[in-house]
């Protein structure tokens, strides 16, 4: 496991306040390294550094520790109320706003990866995407409920036609099954049918949003 720490950052219940908006910000380097991170991972098919981007640093909070994948999302850096006051020009879909910045702040310096802008696209929504069902996943295994964060693709896929990262990432592991990387690498508990069931409540729960 990484000895390092991203940040120590207290939480307060009342995260909506500005102070604690500015507090959460400390992370937002943080969170632009990891989407740069694991989008270069999936990119080369490297699962095993994706893996440990998600896993294994940590994220300290007063007396608690988290990991990036439950305790570094868009949500966790800024409140969606503040985020919705960002330039119009990122707002892709007002609902994902710190989502959609990310988007376009990585495309540049990713260009020498993923030259293709649809490929780009498709690579930021899978990242997203399975950073979610992990999340989902880690909150399920402590017995909440398997809600992961919306990106992205939440919204994107009802306008691609033919194609959505839902049925990409279904059909690699239906096709893997065991073998896939991401089950190897000791996510999901190395279970097909545990990721299965956490894809499908997730995948409800996203189909039910009003996007």
């Amino acid at each position: 496991m990484c000895s390092f720490y991203f940040a120590s950052i207290p939480k307060s219940d009342w995260r909506g306040d500005r102070w604690t908006s500015l507090l959460n910000l400390r992370l937002y380097p943080a969170l632009i390294l990891l989407y740069g991170g694991c989008i270069a991972s999936l990119v080369n098919d490297n699962y095993k550094i994706f893996s440990a981007l998600l896993t294994e640093p940590l994220i300290r909070d007063m007396s608690e520790e988290y990991s990036p994948a439950i305790g570094l999302t868009c949500y966790d850096v800024l409140d969606i109320a503040t985020a919705q006051q960002l330039p119009l020009d990122e707002m892709l879909n007002k609902r994902t706003p710190i989502s959609n910045r990310l988007y376009n702040i990585l495309r540049d310096p990713l260009r020498e990866f993923l030259a293709d802008d649809i490929k780009y696209q498709r690579c930021f929504d899978k990242f997203e995407y399975l950073m979610a069902l992990i999340h989902a996943d880690i909150r399920k295994e402590q017995g909440r409920n398997p809600w992961g964060p919306e990106g992205c693709f939440s919204w994107r896929y009802r306008r691609s036609a033919g194609y959505n990262v839902f049925d990409e990432v279904g059909s690699e592991v239906s096709e893997a099954e065991e073998e896939w990387p991401l089950l190897k690498e000791g996510l999901f508990g190395g279970s097909i049918s545990r990721f299965k069931s956490v894809k499908s409540q997730y995948d409800e729960y996203i189909s039910k949003l009003g996007l």
